[in-house]
């Protein structure tokens, strides 16, 4: 037994096994049971292609927000920032027609939302919780003068060529192999987790704490962007209910992909595609079930419920991450 192991509870460690193994039993699990209750149409590729289609966006948007939630920051923008990224992509898109530029204001109009928020939580001292929701509002009200007639069109050429299966499986990928090599390979990943452990003792073995906080805020911020700019090809449309809670989808997938949102060493970067997927199959298997869809979000708030109950520690360090 090692010094790390040596005097933790037996319950402790059971816990730890069930956060990196139950979300993994949990998503073969629902496959294997809504393929037999569907018959095997849940297995369709159409129907497959349909879920990877909806949790694609997610996934994008819950694996830069890992980096967040590693350090044990609470970012509650992402639905507003998103928001308001999407309606900026369409006004430029009408006025250039360039994907390009698009593609760039969708980013960039993310990345300054999310330094805002990480040089106020940083330099300021104030709780990222609050600092993001202060910026969410903000969004919020210039996405009102924005959209003025209720929402505004993308232009069809840009939408039609990105809303196209094999770039979002190109872009996935890419994605991934991104995230995974910063957040398990490199002292990104390595010193957010250790600032999501013990941020003072993190600072002490110097760590600078408010860089890699930011950096993490910039990743963030950068996938939030291209998952902005896919969704709007997607939907077509700019509204101010668009990205519409986000943040909590977002929370949802990390949580049910096994990753606390408290952040810490056990943090890891395959939680949020795990708990996406979670999320859009449960959606999906149930309605091709027949179940309701006031019955669909019962049944789903029970499951997380169940998960966290199961995986989770009930001793809190804190009323809330910061």
């Amino acid at each position: 037994m090692n010094t790390q192991t040596a005097g933790r509870p037996a319950g402790a460690a059971r816990k730890i096994d069930l956060r990196s193994i139950l979300p993994v039993v949990g998503l073969a699990a629902i496959i294997v049971v809504f393929s037999v209750a569907t018959g095997g149409s849940f297995l369709n590729p159409s129907n497959l292609a349909t879920i990877l289609n909806q949790s694609f966006t997610l996934i994008l948007a819950a694996l830069g927000a890992s980096f967040i939630y590693a350090h044990g920051s609470l970012d509650v923008s992402l639905g507003s920032v998103c928001m308001m990224s999407c309606i900026c992509c369409v006004h430029v898109a009408r006025a250039t027609g360039s994907a390009v530029l698009t593609i760039l204001t969708a980013i960039g109009v993310c990345l300054i939302c999310g330094v805002i928020v990480a040089v106020i939580s940083c330099k300021l001292n104030v709780m990222a919780f609050v600092a993001s929701l202060c910026v969410s509002f903000v969004c919020q009200g210039l996405a009102g003068e924005l959209v003025a007639t209720g929402e505004i069109i993308m232009p069809d050429t840009i939408a039609t060529t990105f809303n196209q299966p094999w770039i979002k499986v190109i872009v996935l990928i890419v994605t991934v192999a991104v995230c995974y090599i910063l957040f398990e390979h490199t002292k990104i990943g390595h010193y957010n987790k250790a600032i999501g452990g013990n941020a003072e003792a993190a600072r002490q073995s110097g760590i600078q704490v408010d860089r890699y906080k930011l950096i993490a805020y910039i990743i963030c911020s950068i996938t939030l962007g291209i998952s902005s700019f896919f969704l709007i090809c997607r939907v077509s449309a700019a509204a101010t209910t668009t990205g519409s809670g986000l943040h909590m989808d977002v929370m949802l997938a990390v949580i049910l992909g096994g990753m606390s949102i408290r952040g810490g060493p056990k943090s890891n970067i395959h939680a949020p595609i795990i708990g996406s997927l979670i999320t859009y199959i449960l959606t999906n298997g149930f309605t091709l079930c027949g179940v309701s869809v006031y019955w669909v979000q019962f049944l789903k708030g029970i499951i997380f419920l169940a998960v966290i109950i199961l995986v989770f520690e009930r001793k809190h360090r804190g009323a809330l991450p910061s």
